[in-house]
């Protein structure tokens, strides 16, 4: 509990279903991906459980975009 947990690919319907099941066992679930976050999927926030589930936008293939994304989720959640 109270782990951070940075997945990949977070927009897409594998990344909602892992942070569901990990924010149930109280992790803090970081969802980075490419496309802006699909509204009509609901907010990443109600995919939480004890622990808290966010969205970043970034392409992991850009090295420097997934260095911003990694330390705000450092800053927002601690380490990884």
């Amino acid at each position: 509990p109270g782990d951070a947990v940075l997945i990949t690919g977070g927009a897409g319907g594998l990344g909602r279903l892992f942070a569901r099941h990990l924010a149930g066992l109280g992790a803090n679930v970081a969802l980075v991906g490419r496309s802006a976050w699909d509204a009509a999927a609901g907010p990443p926030e109600a995919l939480g459980g004890p622990g808290a589930v966010e969205y970043w936008q970034a392409d992991v293939t850009d090295g420097a975009a997934l260095d911003r994304a990694v330390a705000d989720v450092t800053r927002r959640f601690g380490p990884l």
